[in-house]
């Protein structure tokens, strides 16, 4: 079975120095926060961050660079289908969690 799982991340950097990727936070209604990630199981708002998508691509796992708008989220060129619908939950192809 293919690997059909895209799952978008913010990668800022904390005051520590660190610079891991972070769960994007949803609004209410399901949209993406501009900057917000959840760091330390609390919404945090980062002034500055980049979006990036995991997914694995064979055994490889691969972080994609898709930039500072969260409002933009594609899919990597091998994923066949629709874009995502919830870009901040990891979903499978067909729609499932």
């Amino acid at each position: 079975m293919a690997n059909r799982v895209v799952t978008l991340l913010l990668r800022a950097t904390l005051a520590n120095q660190q610079r891991p990727y972070l769960k994007p936070v949803a609004a209410a209604n399901g949209a993406i926060r501009p900057l917000w990630a959840l760091c330390g199981g609390k919404p945090t708002y980062f002034s500055s961050g980049i979006y990036y998508l995991r997914f694995k691509q064979g055994p490889k796992l691969v972080f994609e660079r898709i930039g500072l708008a969260p409002e933009t989220p594609r899919p990597p060129a091998f994923c066949p289908g629709p874009r995502p619908v919830r870009s901040s939950l990891a979903m499978r192809a067909d729609g499932k969690r």
